[in-house]
């Protein structure tokens, strides 16, 4: 899913309500890019045999100096339902 500037305007919105800092944790740039498109985290269910994989949409941050991703559940965020 790519993500509208409404929908990565809503995700700082998010971020500095909820996060406050967000300079990478990793070197303290504060240069840090929201990612065009969701990404998924998959993992493996043994409770649905049906349905044995899940996936977790979730929104990059990426740091530019030294490449650190921070993750973040695009639910939580309120940019999926």
């Amino acid at each position: 899913m790519i993500l509208t500037e409404q929908q990565k305007q809503q995700v700082i919105e998010f971020l500095k309500k909820r996060v406050g800092n967000t300079s990478c944790p990793e070197c303290q740039n504060a240069d840090l890019k929201i990612g065009d498109r969701l990404t998924a985290l998959c993992t493996m269910t043994e409770e649905n045999k049906a349905h044995p994989v899940e996936f977790y949409r979730l929104v990059p941050l990426t740091c530019h100096f030294c490449g650190y991703v921070r993750l973040f559940d695009a639910k939580a965020v309120g940019i999926v339902k």
